[in-house]
């Protein structure tokens, strides 16, 4: 929310399910409501490679008029194509980050931080690149 208020930019939120189809509806929704959407922040990996599809129907080429960056597990990842622009998963340290908290507090400890910064990895691939230029 910060980063966009930093760029006056508007976050559009949609849910979708977790499959290809479901990656393709959403996009078209976005599409729809949205006209001038030029990238997408995808929470599933298969949904985004859905979204990519619905994306080459439209004649779009990815990165150069718009941008997928996913959330993922390696191994995903490597199976992927195109190459998806990835934030690793953090997963595992979440869960683990709030077990901890809820332990403390079941132990009847005073946590002082009820919220935590998880750092992640960008790993660079084939699905983004510079805002295109408008007009």
């Amino acid at each position: 929310s910060s980063a966009c208020n930093t760029f006056d930019l508007e976050p559009f939120v949609m849910t979708s399910g977790t499959s290809i189809e479901d990656g393709r509806r959403v996009m078209g929704q976005f599409f729809r409501k949205y006209p001038n959407l030029t990238a997408l922040a995808a929470f599933n990996d298969v949904a985004a490679i859905g979204a990519y599809y619905t994306l080459l129907a439209r004649s779009y080429d990815v990165p150069d008029d718009f941008s997928i960056i996913t959330f993922t597990s390696s191994s995903l990842r490597r199976a992927s194509v195109p190459f998806m622009t990835t934030m690793l998963n953090t997963g595992f340290l979440v869960s683990k980050t709030a077990s901890e908290l809820l332990i403390a507090q079941l132990a009847g400890d005073l946590v002082q931080n009820n919220q935590v910064l998880i750092r992640s990895k960008m790993i660079l691939g084939t699905t983004t690149g510079p805002v295109p230029l408008s007009g």
